[in-house]
């Protein structure tokens, strides 16, 4: 039994240490939105701002969200090591990855939590009618909700 628990301790320890990146990925994503607001109003006063940084704000914003995205999945995965969940269908570590077909695995299972995160911000930014700029900050700030909602389920697994 306490071996058992000192396993159990390991794999949370690990589960937090997939879970430390994604505080960072949810602030810059936040700061990638809020610059993206800044830049109208910088506009508006007469300072010429290049829409390539309207447009990287998204972009930025987005790419955060994937990789917390990407840390939540792992951090699920070593939570559910530390409970003491094994079934066939459970989600991968990438540690435990160690033949090819567990690769692969794990490699749809990443990508399917990073499309979750980046898709909806990457359909609104294109599909949305309105100005280049609105589509952006709108963009941006899903695309920040989106690392925001990854947090705080990475936080109930490790909690």
């Amino acid at each position: 039994a306490l071996a058992q628990a000192a396993r159990a301790e390991a794999y949370l320890a690990r589960a937090e240490k997939a879970k430390a990146v994604m505080p960072a990925m949810v602030g810059v994503s936040a700061t990638a939105a809020t610059l993206c607001l800044i830049f109208p109003a910088l506009t508006a006063s007469g300072v010429t701002v290049n829409p390539l940084f309207i447009g990287l704000c998204p972009i930025v914003s987005t790419a955060a969200a994937a990789w917390g995205a990407a840390a939540g999945v792992e951090t699920l995965a070593q939570g559910l090591l530390a409970l003491g969940k094994v079934s066939r269908d459970r989600i991968i570590s990438v540690r435990e990855a160690s033949t090819p077909s567990l690769r692969k695995k794990v490699l749809q299972q990443r990508a399917s939590s990073i499309a979750k995160a980046t898709i909806p911000s990457l359909l609104i930014g294109l599909l949305m009618p309105g100005e280049f700029v609105f589509r952006s900050i709108v963009a941006a700030a899903v695309a920040g909700a989106a690392a925001a909602y990854n947090l705080a389920e990475a936080e109930t697994i490790v909690a």
